[in-house]
């Protein structure tokens, strides 16, 4: 019996391997079953590979992103580390003169006697 709608190539081999029933109807046995668990495992594998790829792409362009932003903030580390020795350089004068003050203020200082040399008082 042959099925007037079945697809040009598939129904010679189909009505050979007898999967029509009794009422000339094309039967899908246990072929489809294995032929659609090959089918799904492929998908499946392709899906795993697809992810996989996405998934290295979109962590490499989080690196990148990342390496970017790692340069910006080794230049801001070093600028702030450059104004940081300002500002102890700073720190050390300010406290040096600070020294230097306290020194002045702890010595005597000159009188107009202590200025004056001994000598004969006539000389005026």
């Amino acid at each position: 019996m042959v099925n007037k709608n079945a697809v040009a190539g598939f129904e010679p081999a189909a009505s050979q391997a007898g999967f029509y029933d009794e009422a000339g109807r094309l039967v899908p046995g246990n072929h489809s079953l294995v032929s659609f668990g090959a089918f799904a495992k492929v998908q499946q594998s392709l899906a795993a590979v697809t992810d996989t790829g996405r998934s290295l792409w979109s962590n490499y362009f989080a690196l990148r992103g990342a390496a970017k932003e790692n340069e910006a903030l080794k230049r801001r580390n070093l600028e702030l580390e450059a104004q940081l020795q300002q500002v102890q350089a700073l720190a050390n004068t300010t406290h040096a003169l600070e020294e230097a003050l306290a020194l002045s203020k702890s010595m005597p200082q000159p009188t107009l006697a202590g200025l004056m040399q001994p000598g004969s008082a006539g000389g005026w």
